[in-house]
């Protein structure tokens, strides 16, 4: 992980640490049981698709890339199994939680509209 000073203003400034290629290959079964877990978590919620419509929805993370400068944010677990983001964000939090428990620092993304 590579730690970056992002500035707020003045006399603000702020640590954060982004995921690298190389932190994330080795959780890549740790992540897909996240996005399992969000699935069925939705499921177990009577699979209702409700809210508006939005892309992009998933679970993020900071993440800089190889020869990049500054990190940008990154979904490392998508929710493409339905449109609506109120029925994302209801059913994200098991799935947050066990990534959390896994020692991966993510927060929930709704993505844009449709």
């Amino acid at each position: 992980m590579k730690q970056f000073t992002v500035f707020g203003g003045r006399d603000n400034e702020d640590v954060i640490n982004a995921y690298e290629v190389k932190d994330l290959e080795p959780k890549l079964p740790i992540l897909r049981m996240a996005e399992q877990i969000w699935f069925e978590t939705w499921v177990a919620q009577g699979s209702i698709d409700e809210g508006s419509c939005c892309g992009g929805k998933g679970l993020e993370v900071d993440f800089v890339r190889p020869r990049q400068r500054y990190p940008r944010t990154r979904n490392v677990v998508s929710c493409d199994f339905v449109q609506g983001n109120l029925s994302a964000y209801n059913s994200h939090g098991p799935a947050l939680k066990y990534l959390q428990e896994n020692g991966i620092d993510a927060r929930y993304n709704d993505g844009w509209m449709n």
